[in-house]
């Protein structure tokens, strides 16, 4: 009996480019946890989630590469041989 093949898992990290996505929209936006106009506590909730929505981004790009590596997925990568350039005979 043949045995079907599991389905791929997709080939984008959307974990990672979400977390980086919020990592920007958050340190950009005007709105946060806690406003700016509390002096400490405004600028450390800026300085706490910035950098863990990025950590979150790295630990979705190593998983999904791992996951990757584990599926059998082979890196989307061509092998190119260097020929001599072929003059044609008819010249």
């Amino acid at each position: 009996m043949e045995k079907i093949p599991a389905v791929a898992k997709s080939t984008i990290p959307w974990a990672g480019i979400l977390n980086i996505l919020a990592a920007v929209v958050y340190g950009a936006s005007p709105i946060d946890l806690i406003p700016d106009v509390i002096i400490l506590l405004g600028w450390v909730d800026d300085a706490v989630a910035v950098p863990m929505f990025l950590a979150f981004a790295v630990l979705g790009f190593m998983k999904h590469k791992r996951a990757m590596r584990t599926q059998g997925a082979k890196p989307q990568v061509v092998d190119v041989v260097a020929r001599e350039p072929q003059i044609p005979n008819s010249y």
